[in-house]
């Protein structure tokens, strides 16, 4: 039998990676919400970013990548499975970077994230499953690449911050930022 090989290029769209339960601000409802990897080469997953106001940030960037052969940037949406509104979303890259110790060697840089404020703490899924991916891929840091996010958020989530000024979550703490959010938001990756 002479079996034809497909094109590794094909693009399908979005993929759920994670499922939780993320709780409503205005009435403390426990909702269930899924975690998306969006394809920049697919025009469904371009138009969901597009026209929402909580994943606009990442859509300058992801129009670049629908252009390339292979994209530079992965692109993630968290969001409601009853309305289908985003909950948060990342956009990150890997990078390489020597230096000061604590941030030399292999990292994945949190290059734009957004989050919605009609839910508590949107925040922390979207880090343990980035922190979960990290520890996958033997990354020694992840680093937050944006500034949008004020500082006491940032210190609640167990980054730290650099002496250069970049915010990171070591290697060391991926686990624990992994470990508490699977039991706080019922996490399944």
């Amino acid at each position: 039998m002479n079996i034809s090989r497909t094109n590794n290029l094909q693009s399908f769209g979005k993929t759920a990676l994670m499922q939780c339960k993320v709780r409503t601000l205005q009435d403390k409802e426990r909702i269930s919400a899924t975690l998306y990897k969006m394809n920049p080469k697919d025009s469904n997953d371009v138009k969901e970013v597009k026209y929402s106001k909580t994943a606009y940030v990442l859509m300058p960037d992801m129009a670049k990548d629908a252009k390339k052969e292979y994209p530079s940037r992965e692109y993630y949406l968290l969001t409601n499975d009853k309305t289908g509104e985003v909950i948060s979303c990342s956009q990150t890259s890997n990078h390489f970077r020597e230096g000061e110790e604590k941030v030399s060697g292999s990292y994945l840089m949190i290059e734009e994230f957004n989050a919605n404020d009609k839910y508590i703490n949107p925040i922390m899924p979207m880090i343990a499953f980035l922190a979960d991916k990290a520890y996958k891929h033997f990354d020694s840091n992840i680093v937050m690449g944006t500034s949008d996010i004020d500082d006491k958020t940032l210190k609640r989530e167990k980054f730290s911050r650099a002496k250069n000024g970049d915010w990171y979550i070591p290697q060391k703490r991926f686990i624990d930022v992994t470990d508490k959010a699977v039991k706080k938001y019922d996490m399944v990756i």
